[in-house]
């Protein structure tokens, strides 16, 4: 049973639930106490084919709730990285009051989404004033995710019925492990320490992905890489030849392997290309930072008790690495059980972040739980339009009711009026008079009626071609930088052409996307290249700055206009294959010019696209394709496109 004033953190991993509730220390302020912990694996990992991930996560926590009482406690949960979006930035000195404008201004700069279907929060990091007559600088992190990846995360626990007062990014809990327990009594958040120390570097190895975590208890950066333990499982079972189950057990009892020299030699491409990845993450940080000095490289999660990567890393990275043997500031109660907790001690870090801000103790305070007071009911775009178009045709009803109701109303009410009568003497008529003849009215003729002024035909093209200008204008002011899954990319393709005059009809251009899994980002480079594929970067001065042989150690760069600018273009921003274009044109230095980076395609490439996809429509015309999505393929040495899929209106 939980202490009172206790605090759960539950991190829902790829692999397993870790669960751990903590409460602070009666005597000693700066530790932390374990009244219970749980790590429940899941039968399968949660990214296999074929895996139900709400209902494996289900399982999991029943099986918690059925051995531990939450007792009406705080809970903290973690979210992957790479499903929300992380951004530091460096505010104008400017008053206080104006903060949150500023903020609010950059949220809409930085995030690609409507801020309604968002949920965001953000974190003031330092406050630096350099002269006493001017404002103080200002750092913050801003954090968002999407609230319907939100409703997505939280349904497990909904159904549950358990109630959850935080959600976190894994990475910030990872970095209020860092400042509670390696650190230490870091400055209060605003205050920034002239005598800092130097900075620590947490590399948390994932599943699928790895969060890497810098930070000195003031200052932040977060990275994450696509690349994570099922990248050595996948080395085991191709260098060794074994089924991916088998391959998994193997390098989780790697110590007791028959063959010590074999395992490693398959695990070699693997080490190779995590300690690229980390070489490449810290360079893009240390580049931007000149002033930091990194004192401590650690190693967190389970795949870091890897026989020989602790080495490997410390002679590639060039720094001493190290794997935490214990928490410094957590302290085991004599109600935990110790044995489960110690095997499994690297990949409770998560999860010690979440109970140390839970407790008032962390780093980071952001929370992107919705703010409403009942997160089932939030709304998005599309329920506000309906709701709205909802609320008019009731109106229009009402009103449509109401004048039927005066119409008849007044019928019924109006007084009956006496017509006088005139006798008139039949015989009096004249022979040759009609019986009752009526008088022929002829229908008013199309001359009767009033000239209709209609818009033509190259009136209405003229001002879909406005609209589509306006949109380019607008792209060029849009911040469309976002992270994803990087372990499966998918870019949107956003050419969108204006109709062609015909029959008065328009011609609607398909929606193109892109699907491609490299396996490093060199590989992804050398897509790029194979078929001469350029990163463009559209810069505040209204100029497109170029990047070309993006694989070489310095890729060439070039600008140009963007009226001169007819390919075919594509945008990854949304997607995972957004952080690759974004650390290819950090490395090409194209990045400084902007924030939108496009994928621009040769002829050849177009025609090579186009192609695939009328041969996969056959005898259709391009205005019934809705969707096509063409999958990147290795072949030896070079790539190859076709269609995945392709969807019809």
């Amino acid at each position: 049973m939980a202490h009172s004033g206790a605090a759960w953190g539950i991190d829902v991993g790829e692999c397993a639930l870790k669960a751990l509730c903590c409460r602070p220390h009666e005597e000693h302020a700066g530790e932390l106490v374990i009244e219970a912990f749980d790590y429940i694996p899941y039968p399968t990992i949660l990214p296999q084919s074929g895996a139900d991930r709400d209902q494996l996560i289900g399982n999991a926590l029943q099986e918690f709730l059925s051995r531990n009482e939450i007792n009406g406690d705080p809970v903290a949960i973690s979210v992957p990285s790479h499903s929300g979006l992380a951004r530091f930035i460096q505010l104008p000195p400017n008053s206080k009051k104006k903060v949150s404008d500023i903020v609010q201004h950059e949220a809409r700069q930085q995030i690609p989404d409507a801020l309604e279907d968002v949920v965001w929060d953000f974190q003031l990091l330092t406050e630096t004033t350099k002269d006493n007559k001017r404002a103080p600088a200002r750092e913050i992190g801003l954090f968002a995710m999407k609230r319907s990846h939100v409703s997505r995360f939280l349904r497990p626990f909904q159904e549950a019925g358990i109630h959850v007062a935080i959600i976190q990014l894994s990475a910030c809990s990872i970095s209020n492990y860092v400042c509670f327990d390696r650190i230490g009594n870091p400055p209060p958040v605003g205050e920034e320490d002239e005598n800092a120390p130097g900075s620590i570097v947490a590399i948390s190895l994932g599943t699928n992905t790895t969060d890497v975590v810098i930070t000195n208890g003031q200052k932040a950066w977060q990275d994450n890489l696509p690349i994570g333990g099922n990248h050595f499982t996948k080395a085991l079972s191709k260098g060794l030849g074994l089924t991916s189950a088998k391959a998994e057990h193997l390098k989780r009892n790697a110590k007791k392997a028959d063959d010590p020299t074999a395992l490693a030699q398959a695990m070699q491409p693997a080490f190779r290309d995590l300690a690229a990845e980390i070489q490449g993450s810290l360079e893009s940080f240390l580049d931007n930072h000149h002033d930091v000095q990194i004192e401590e490289v650690m190693v967190l999660g389970n795949t870091a008790k890897l026989p020989g990567l602790q080495q490997y890393l410390s002679r590639n990275l060039d720094q001493k690495v190290t794997v935490p043997g214990e928490f410094v500031n957590l302290t085991e109660d004599r109600t935990a059980v110790p044995q489960p907790f110690t095997k499994n001690r690297l990949s409770f870090s998560v999860a010690y972040g979440l109970c140390v801000q839970a407790l008032g103790r962390g780093q980071f305070s952001t929370n992107l739980l919705p703010t409403i007071p009942n997160y089932r009911l939030a709304v998005n775009s599309f329920d506000r339009i309906s709701s709205l178009l909802v609320s008019l045709l009731i109106m229009i009803g009402a009103a449509v009711v109401a004048l039927v109701i005066v119409y008849f109303a007044r019928r019924l009410t109006a007084g009956q009026v006496a017509i006088p009568v005139k006798p008139v003497d039949v015989a009096s008529r004249p022979a040759d008079a009609a019986l009752g003849l009526k008088r022929d009215l002829e229908p008013p003729g199309i001359e009767d009626a009033p000239e209709l002024d209609e818009p033509k035909l190259h009136d209405t093209l003229n001002s879909v071609a406005n609209a589509v200008s306006q949109r380019v204008a607008i792209l060029s002011d849009e911040n469309l930088d976002a992270d994803s899954q990087p372990a499966k990319g998918k870019g949107l393709g956003d050419e969108r052409m204006a109709g062609i005059g015909g029959e008065g009809d328009l011609l609607y251009e398909p929606q193109r996307q892109i699907r491609f899994e490299p396996q490093s980002n060199q590989e992804y480079a050398r897509w790029l290249d194979f078929f001469g594929i350029e990163l463009g970067v559209l810069g505040r001065d209204n100029q497109i700055y170029y990047a070309y042989n993006l694989s070489q150690a310095k890729p060439d760069v070039r600008n140009g206009k963007p009226p001169q600018e007819t390919r075919l273009y594509m945008n990854s921003a949304g997607t995972p294959l957004a952080i690759l274009d974004n650390r290819l044109a950090r490395k090409a230095g194209i990045a400084r010019h902007g924030s939108i980076v496009l994928q621009f395609y040769p002829p050849e490439a177009q025609a090579i696209l186009f192609g695939l996809e009328q041969q996969a429509a056959g005898d259709r015309k391009l205005d019934v394709i809705r969707r096509t999505v063409f999958r990147v393929s290795r072949k030896g040495k070079t790539f190859e496109f076709s269609v995945e899929e392709q969807d019809l209106r």
